[in-house]
């Protein structure tokens, strides 16, 4: 008991210090076993379903479609450390080591991150269907200049008619230091977001960069490496 409640104070003060960078999500990305994918998804939604049951904020999931190796990427709203770990969602979602569904799994990686208000996550998984992922790994030294990068591209983004990218950074867990989520209504306003036709070079000016063309090059010199995953919702 002295245990936990050190725990719990440990978590509070940590959680007082975060606090202003974001609201805290759980993000765990699953590679199935082999020939295990549709078992690990029904396995998966039972547990969400569990959740939305129980009375807690629900927690969502898509299904890669192309790019990463991961197979399904599962979004918890935790809000802080002391209520995640304290709820029914915890108790559902954090499977003990040598339980059954890792029956179904080849891989997994989980970590808590910051991200964007509550109410702007609920609506862009709620109003999409299709989701595109891009996760970064900074070089050293160039977290901020990378945050700053992923805004200037949601600037350039919507000054050309396309969307809002939801930023996430880590706090703590897996390998990547920060990743965006960006919702669609389905994969036609994906493609059709992708060939805007609104003026590129005016567009990439105005969200600061030198021009259209050194949008990727800035990118690359500020990260180690990163992946990208085009997927759908899974309800």
């Amino acid at each position: 008991m002295r245990t936990i409640i050190v725990l719990v104070l440990v978590l509070g003060l940590w959680e007082s210090n975060a606090s202003a960078q974001g609201y805290l999500y759980k993000c765990t990305t699953v590679q199935a076993a082999p020939g295990q994918l549709m078992a690990l998804i029904d396995y998966l939604k039972a547990d969400l379903e569990k959740v939305r049951q129980s009375g807690d904020e629900p927690a969502y999931m898509f299904r890669h479609q192309q790019g990463d190796r991961w197979d399904l990427m599962v979004m918890v709203p935790a809000g802080s450390y002391t209520d995640y770990f304290t709820s029914k969602t915890a108790q559902i979602l954090e499977h003990p080591y040598g339980s059954d569904y890792y029956n179904y799994v080849a891989l997994q990686e989980e970590g808590f991150v910051r991200g964007p208000a509550l109410d702007l996550f609920r609506e862009t998984w709620q109003n999409n269907t299709y989701f595109h992922a891009e996760m970064f790994v900074a070089l050293p030294g160039k977290h901020q200049d990378l945050y700053h990068e992923r805004e200037m591209e949601n600037a350039y983004s919507q000054a050309r008619g396309g969307i809002y990218n939801m930023i996430f950074t880590k706090e703590n867990g897996f390998a990547w230091d920060i990743f965006t989520l960006g919702g669609y209504r389905d994969f036609k306003h994906y493609a059709d977001t992708q060939m805007s036709t609104a003026d590129k070079e005016a567009a990439a000016k105005q969200a600061g960069f030198e021009s259209a063309a050194a949008i990727g090059p800035y990118l690359r010199s500020l990260i180690n490496y990163h992946h990208d995953t085009l997927g759908a919702k899974v309800e």
